[in-house]
């Protein structure tokens, strides 16, 4: 019957694996998030918490998102990227291009937004390349007022008064035939919408107009809520935060979980499961560990040996087992032995040695020789370098 320490060994085993499978097939944590820092949820001036709160009000809801756009939920028809504080990478452009063209949705772009050369992007490009108007910067800040006129017209289009906002960029239309949304007293084009195929692609030069400090004091609140009828009411929108520094939280476990090292992580307690498996596991019965013999029991018992021999009358026999003790006891504490002592016992060994060739019997000569062995093994095994051990 086995032990109860082994029942308990074999529950244990069979759990790890038990909860290693759990793991496996219902363990998907999700990265813990905080976006409390995002331009989306901050309630300072400069940020865009109100018109956030009036997208997931006014449309189907709105989302933060650090994913690549490719990874998007399949609901999400706006994607907005707002003035991101760190640069934007040509890949990540292209592929909010991209995810435009193939989802028919609708891309927001926000500027100022800086590309991997820390330089301002005139606008984003893609496959509809010449269509994209080119952002000029100012001189200077200028209060200017503003007049919007809606680009796709429908019984539900509201009408958007009049207002004044300072502008420190406009678009060049010249060079492009993108629809003019936004436009100042001098038909400066402030916000602009292109398509290709059923993507629409808005891009609004000074961002400015959607921060708190200006649709919290309700001077562009009203062109905001038309921009929300422009992009799509009916949809849900997803607001970039990925260039915003904002990371997963440190959360140990909940990392290993649900990022790419997943897989390296249950391996390696695939291999801590079965590392206690074979500390444990015993194939029939457990059999006493042999302990091991020492120089000196060794030599000990060849000079018992010996002394049987001797009082049987076999001489040489009796020689042969004082000779391979001394040799025993020599090769133990030769090394720290007097040289004097070392040298004496190896002539002893050597004289022994030549007696043993004889193959005679020779009671008195073999036992004076058995002393002298004797005397050099005491004398080796309790000194060493004249000192007592």
């Amino acid at each position: 019957m086995p032990s109860r320490v082994k029942k308990r060994q074999e529950l244990a085993w069979w759990g790890g694996v038990v909860i290693w499978l759990c793991a496996v097939l219902f363990w998907h944590p999700a990265p813990t998030v905080s976006y409390d820092e995002a331009p989306s949820a901050t309630t300072t001036a400069r940020g865009f918490s109100i018109f956030f709160d009036l997208v997931a009000t006014e449309a189907a809801g709105a989302i933060r998102v650090l994913e690549p756009p490719d990874e998007l939920p399949e609901d999400v028809g706006v994607l907005a990227l707002l003035s991101p504080s760190e640069p934007v990478s040509k890949k990540h452009k292209e592929q909010m291009i991209d995810w435009a063209v193939k989802r028919s949705g609708t891309l927001i772009i926000g500027h100022p937004i800086l590309g991997e050369d820390k330089l301002p992007i005139d606008s984003f490009k893609g496959p509809f390349e010449e269509r994209a108007c080119p952002r000029v910067t100012l001189a200077q800040e200028v209060q200017a007022e503003l007049d919007y006129t809606p680009v796709h017209r429908s019984d539900e289009t509201r009408a958007v008064p009049t207002f004044t906002h300072p502008i420190s960029s406009v678009f060049d239309t010249q060079a492009c035939d993108a629809s003019a949304m936004l436009i100042n007293e001098t038909n400066e084009v402030i916000v602009t919408s292109r398509t290709a195929g059923e993507a629409k692609i808005i891009e609004i030069s000074d961002v400015s107009l959607l921060k708190n400090a200006s649709t919290g004091w309700k001077t562009t609140h009203l062109f905001a809520a038309a921009l929300i009828d422009e992009a799509g009411r009916s949809t849900r929108w997803a607001f970039d935060e990925s260039h915003e520094g904002i990371h997963p939280k440190p959360r140990f476990v909940s990392m290993l979980g649900a990022t790419k090292y997943r897989p390296i992580f249950l391996q390696i307690a695939l291999l801590v499961l079965f590392g206690y498996w074979w500390k444990t596991y015993r194939i029939g019965r457990t059999l006493p560990k042999e302990e091991g013999r020492s120089p000196r029991d060794v030599a000990g018992a060849a000079q018992n040996t010996g002394n049987f021999y001797l009082r049987a009358g076999k001489s040489r026999w009796a020689l042969a087992r004082s000779y391979e003790h001394l040799k025993l006891v020599l090769k133990d504490k030769g090394a720290g032995a007097d040289p004097d002592t070392k040298a004496q016992a190896e002539d002893a060994l050597k004289t022994a040695e030549s007696e043993l060739r004889t193959n005679i019997d020779d009671m008195d000569r073999h036992f004076q020789l058995m002393r002298r062995i004797a005397y050099f093994q005491r004398k080796l095994t309790h000194r060493s370098k004249g000192k007592r051990r």
